[in-house]
């Protein structure tokens, strides 16, 4: 997962709107970078900004809609784009109070997920966003903050620490009970994968198996059945050929028909001519 920019507004001490865009300079010209300041500068609140895009969390409130909108203000967002492989995602954060008024209650948080790819918008509500980008990215907002963006704390004491503490104090940032979640989950999946395994072979159990002489009797009767299909095949084809034979005969004895039918048609003809130069020549 890679976080391409951050683009928020009323984060904490970080009053008004913010860009930070890792895909330019000087941010794209180096691998690593630090974020430093004195305190109340607005570092955290950064890191603020990230898990709020992501997950409408941060691992320092419980309830972040209310603490992280800077004092005096109506509004706060945040609009992050990341990527995973030649993926793109744009997931998004925005708290506002009633009546647009620094005074006015504030309203639930709204957020959206959408794949910049195509364009389709993959969830609206927190909790879709959050299982949505469980989905996509395999880390759960607990996982993301042990992980990935660890506590400014918890990540001091590791850097202060001597060689032979601070496996311990890897430990204490990870927690060893996420491989225990992990293997849950793997126990979970193996135990409904056993459970559908036991389901089909309950289902084949339950069929009854044909008797080895019934078969025997049913594969004699198929190959009777074969021949007589293939004797009836023959004289099927016997058939239509006599059928073809009748079609032509009926189509001479047609012709046949036309052709007397024309004959006496010119002995008509040829007599009525006959008899009209003998009616003519005794008249002469």
């Amino acid at each position: 997962m890679r976080i391409l920019n951050i683009y928020f507004k009323n984060i904490n001490s970080l009053e008004g709107e913010t860009r930070i865009d890792f895909t330019e300079a000087p941010f794209s010209d180096t691998g690593v970078f630090a974020i430093t300041g004195p305190n109340g500068s607005g570092k955290s609140s950064i890191l603020d900004a990230i898990t709020l895009g992501l997950y409408g969390e941060t691992f320092r409130f419980n309830k972040p809609a209310e603490h992280v909108m800077t004092k005096q203000t109506a509004d706060c967002f945040v609009i992050i784009e990341f990527s995973l492989g030649s993926e793109r995602y744009q997931s998004s954060w925005h708290v506002e109070r009633a009546d647009g008024q620094a005074s006015g209650e504030l309203q639930p948080a709204v957020m959206q997920l959408v794949h910049l790819n195509t364009g389709d918008v993959l969830a609206t509500t927190q909790q879709q966003v959050c299982t949505r980008m469980t989905e996509i990215t395999g880390m759960n907002f607990r996982n993301f903050t042990r992980s990935i963006l660890l506590a400014q704390g918890d990540f001091a004491a590791f850097l202060n620490a001597l060689d032979a503490e601070r496996m311990d104090i890897l430990e204490k940032i990870i927690s060893t009970d996420i491989y225990a979640d992990y293997k849950k989950q793997v126990i979970d999946q193996a135990e409904q994968a056993q459970q559908t395994i036991d389901h089909t072979k309950q289902k084949l159990a339950a069929i009854a198996l044909m008797p080895p002489e019934k078969q025997e009797a049913y594969e004699h009767d198929l190959i009777d059945y074969q021949e007589q299909s293939a004797e009836l095949l023959s004289e099927q084809n016997k058939l239509k050929q006599q059928q073809a034979a009748v079609k032509e005969i009926a189509f001479v004895q047609a012709q046949i028909t036309v052709q007397k039918k024309n004959l006496k048609q010119a002995e008509t003809e040829a007599q009525q001519r006959a008899d009209l130069c003998q009616s003519k020549y005794f008249n002469f």
